[in-house]
C-alpha cells in the first residue's frame, strides 16, 4: 500500500480556521464521498458501501448549517462567535449510523431507519 501523505497543518486565526473547515467539509460532502462510493462499488462489499453512505447522508444533514457558517465568516464573524459561545449545544447521535440530530424523531432515523431508542444524547460542556 502507498503511504497516505500527511496533511499540512496551518496555524491561523479562528476565522481563517472556520473558513478552511467549511471549505473542507463542503468538498467532502460534494466530491469526496461520491468518489469513495464509486471507488469501492466494484468490490460489491455492501457493508462498506452502506457505512460510507450513512456517513455521507449524516454529513449532508448539516450542509445547510455549514453554508450558514460560511456566510458568517465575513464581516459579522465577531457577532457570530459571541452568539455561538452563549449557546448550549445539545444533540443526539443515532447508534445505528452515527447521524447527528438536534431533535429526536418519533418515527425512525431518516438515514438507517432505526427506531429513536437507538439515539444517544450528547451534551457539550463549556
Amino acid at each position: 500500500m502507498k503511504e497516505t501523505p500527511r496533511p499540512e497543518i496551518k496555524v491561523s486565526t479562528t476565522k481563517e480556521n472556520l473558513k478552511n473547515a467549511v471549505h473542507s467539509e463542503l468538498h467532502l460532502i460534494d466530491q469526496r464521498y461520491p468518489q469513495f462510493i464509486e471507488k469501492i462499488r466494484p468490490e460489491k462489499h455492501e457493508t462498506a458501501i452502506q457505512s460510507i453512505t450513512y456517513a455521507w447522508e449524516g454529513e449532508k444533514q448539516h450542509r445547510d448549517l455549514i453554508e450558514k457558517i460560511k456566510s458568517g465568516t465575513g464581516i459579522f464573524f465577531g457577532f457570530l462567535a459571541q452568539k455561538i459561545e452563549k449557546t448550549l449545544i445539545q444533540f443526539h447521535i443515532c447508534q445505528g449510523c452515527g447521524s447527528p440530530v438536534v431533535e429526536l424523531s418519533k418515527d425512525i432515523c431518516s438515514i438507517c431507519q432505526c427506531l429513536p431508542p437507538r439515539y444517544k444524547e450528547v451534551k457539550m460542556v463549556k
